[in-house]
């Protein structure tokens, strides 16, 4: 689903990405790369997940 479809059909996606681009732009000064050290463990988290991003969830996951 792409950024548009999303806020079509979630106004709330909407608005949270409208106000994290003010946000952005009022603060830059707080924006900061992530740190490797979080990415790496985020990574080793989901390592073995297998999904296919083209199926739909099922009722349960919904």
């Amino acid at each position: 689903m792409s950024p548009a479809e999303l806020q079509e059909n979630d106004p709330m996606v909407g608005e949270f990405l409208s106000f994290l681009a003010q946000d952005i732009a009022k603060n830059p000064q707080h924006i900061q790369a992530i740190d490797s050290d979080l990415v790496y463990r985020a990574q080793s988290l989901i390592a073995d997940i297998k999904f296919d991003i083209n199926v739909p969830l099922s009722d349960e996951d919904e």
